[in-house]
């Protein structure tokens, strides 16, 4: 049995605040797969001969609501395996089969709305970095890569893995295949891999683990999980994969509009190579994105710049490899300032390369990627090199180079920057504590001083209270053309502390008391913008809905004029109002469910009052609809202003192989509506067909002019070698 370790870290707090030893967390249990000697038919039965000789998981245990008591439903789990694959049984019993809550049948939807089950592989076996599998009984399909655990999850990764579940009269059971080629190890000799699993019962609000089921852990808690012995050695191997594709279709661009018209046929292909077992090259040629979801366009009523969320495979998978920085303040490295011009249309991409993985106790990411000339954009080559070194228990240090080179005179960007984290989750014996930094400096031949950005933190995430402090710097001239920046010319510290009690009151599960501030000063430490928060109440029930009454103070210093929608500008001055807000949101696992806002109060020189709701009505296991408005009416010196937003979403479902949907939205701001329609049949792993359809209408005039049509078919082949 493995000593978990982080006395460094420990004595290190120790001494900088004045804590003591926490002491030695919990042991970790054991499971061990059965070897399955030809193979196991993966159907959801679990009728196979192996399932009656493996080892039986089921002491779980309650997270949520009665920590630490005995899950109200029995959950077994067996692990099996044979040469090429590793396998895992899952049968959930339930009292009330007829009560089981699956609506959810698309890959990568969000099954914390259903019954659910997961597990997660620590194949590294170093307490940072896994896997995430997740199922319901409909045998949807959920995959994440894991970064330092609940810090870093990458939710859009896609591996090559399958899964079968049904429902029974007792219950509901299911059956992963987990191919090893999908997984990164270390090979050779005895294999011991981190492993936990977490059942989730909807209807009860209910979930259970088998190990770190106490509040302040959770499955993404790696310290805390048990351990997978496999009786034979494994090998992933120097796998080939090749992912050929072809497109094909029609776009057309109406007169006055900047777009084209024409047939558009397009082939490309991407390639995975294993260099070794803990470290995979991926090569791109001719890159295309049609299959991707529009971005929800939003109306930005703030000085701050807006950020888009990355969506694209390509980039998307080992993405923790090269985070440095926060979206919240400033990035080193933003993908989507790849193969995306700054009106958010497409840039071509002519061929890129990456490397991901680890090399003994490295995690290295390098990236560099060739854009072509598009419009006013000139052929551009993207690099960018990151290296974290693992530390004590779950702590890293490291370091980012990008360079931006663009084909023209344009000057060559580069950023560089260091980092550090130290993270434990038994300070004071089991709480969660993490102490992190970064410093990043810019170089563009001419710029001016203070092109650097600068943050500090420390974090104490925990149940009973989960608190922070930070202090930030974004130089005036810190530019890194590679990267993100929230709001440069910026000095700014932030603490939150939010209290949780669980006090005996019937139908309540927790209250939340919040106190958070946020401020910005120039360079000069005079104040530029602050930001409060005050919750004197907030609850979350105990069927899983939540409220927040929240009291908001608003300072913003206006040194020049600001553009704040349409024709509407405030004049330089010093502004300081007081709002108000109330949110409530349901349990997203009912038959409709919703999330609404309402804001009133002071904005900037006058007052406002603004809407939002989302709502989702979950039909059948195969039709959801979905939709969201927001509205802020502005009644203001300078001027009265109404802006508005709507989105739509209907998703529909044949079989887990087979979805689609379609999404709408409008805004007055740009006077657009869009429609993106897309259907995704997979027909064997790891391979997918498209149809595409995407428009925008011109809504400024008294009738909808279209501008911009296309409609596209895409096949993905994948095969390995």
């Amino acid at each position: 049995m493995r000593r978990l370790s982080g006395f460094g870290f420990l004595l290190l707090c120790g001494l900088l605040f004045g804590f003591s030893d926490p002491g030695q967390a919990e042991d970790n249990g054991y499971i061990r797969a059965e070897f399955a000697g030809e193979g196991v038919r993966v159907d959801g039965w679990l009728n196979d001969p192996v399932w009656q000789q493996a080892q039986v998981v089921d002491r779980f245990f309650q997270r949520e609501p009665r920590e630490g008591e005995p899950a109200t439903e029995k959950t077994e789990v067996r692990v099996a395996m044979d040469e090429d694959n590793l396998y895992i049984g899952v049968m959930c019993y339930d009292s009330r089969p007829d009560a089981i809550i699956a609506k959810e049948m698309e890959r990568d939807s969000d099954l914390e709305r259903d019954d659910n089950f997961a597990l997660v592989l620590d194949t590294f076996f170093d307490q940072r970095t896994g896997f995430l599998f997740a199922t319901n009984p409909n045998g949807a399909k959920f995959d994440a890569q894991l970064g330092f655990g609940r810090e870093r999850m990458n939710k859009n990764w896609d591996g090559i893995w399958d899964v079968r579940a049904k429902v029974t009269p007792r219950g509901w059971s299911a059956e992963f295949v987990i191919p090893f080629k999908s997984l990164r190890f270390k090979e050779g000799g005895k294999q011991q891999w981190g492993i936990n699993f977490r059942r989730t019962i909807a209807r009860k609000n209910e979930e259970d683990l088998w190990r770190a089921w106490r509040r302040n852990d959770g499955l993404l808690q790696l310290t805390k999980e048990g351990v997978l012995e496999l009786p034979r050695p494994v090998k992933r191997g120097r796998h080939l994969e090749f992912m050929p594709y072809v497109t094909g279709g029609y776009e057309k661009g109406y007169p006055g509009y900047e777009y084209e018209t024409g047939r558009t046929t397009k082939t490309g292909m991407d390639v995975k190579y294993g260099l070794s077992p803990t470290l995979t090259a991926d090569f791109t040629v001719n890159t295309d994105f049609a299959q991707v979801e529009s971005d929800q366009v939003r109306i930005n009523l703030t000085r701050y710049n807006l950020y888009y969320p990355e969506k694209r495979d390509f980039f998307l998978e080992s993405s923790a490899n090269f985070d440095f920085g926060s979206p919240h303040r400033a990035m080193a490295f933003y993908s989507r300032r790849i193969g995306i011009g700054p009106d958010r249309r497409p840039v071509p991409i002519i061929a890129g390369g990456r490397v991901s993985g680890k090399a003994g106790k490295y995690d290295l990411g390098l990236l560099s990627i060739q854009t072509g000339k598009e419009r006013d954009i000139p052929s551009t080559n993207y690099s960018v090199a990151r290296i974290k070194r693992n530390i004590l228990e779950q702590s890293y240090i490291g370091a980012i180079f990008t360079q931006k080179t663009p084909a023209d005179e344009a000057p060559v960007n580069r950023v560089v920057g260091a980092d550090f984290r130290l993270t434990t989750a038994h300070f004071l014996g089991d709480k969660n504590l993490s102490v992190a930094g970064y410093f990043m400096k810019s170089f563009t031949p001419g710029t001016a001083p203070r092109t650097h950005a600068f943050n500090f933190f420390v974090d104490y995430p925990n149940d009973l209270i989960d608190c922070f402090v930070a202090y930030s710097e974004v130089g005036d001239n810190f530019n890194p053309e590679v990267g993100f920046v929230r709001r440069a010319g910026l000095k700014g510290y932030g603490y939150s502390f939010r209290f949780m009690p669980r006090p005996p009151i019937p139908h309540i599960r927790k209250l939340h008391f919040v106190l958070r501030e946020f401020a910005n000063t120039d360079f000069s430490n005079v104040l530029d913008s602050k930001n409060s928060i005050f919750r004197p109440i907030g609850f979350e029930t105990q069927s899983g809905d939540e409220f927040e009454f929240n009291v908001l103070r608003n300072f913003d210093y206006l040194k020049r004029p600001f553009p704040l929608f349409e024709d509407v500008v405030i004049s330089p001055g010093k502004y300081s109002v007081v709002g108000y807000e109330t949110k409530l949101e349901t349990n997203p696992s009912r038959l409709f469910s919703g999330e609404f806002g309402v804001r009133w109060g002071g904005f900037y020189s006058g007052k406002h009052r603004a809407m939002s709701v989302n709502t989702a009505l979950r039909l059948s296991k195969y039709l959801t609809l979905s939709g969201g408005f927001e509205y802020t009416r502005a009644r203001l010196p300078e001027g009265n202003f109404e802006a508005i937003q709507w989105q739509s979403r209907v998703r529909f479902a044949f079989n887990t192989h087979l979805t689609g949907f379609i999404f709408a939205q409008w805004n007055n701001e740009d006077d657009e509506t869009t429609v993106n329609f897309r259907i995704r049949w997979i027909p064997r792993l790891g391979s997918d067909f498209y149809l595409v359809y995407n428009e925008i209408q011109d809504t400024g005039y008294t009738s909808w002019r279209p501008k911009h049509r296309v409609l596209l078919a895409k096949f993905t082949y994948w095969w390995s070698i």
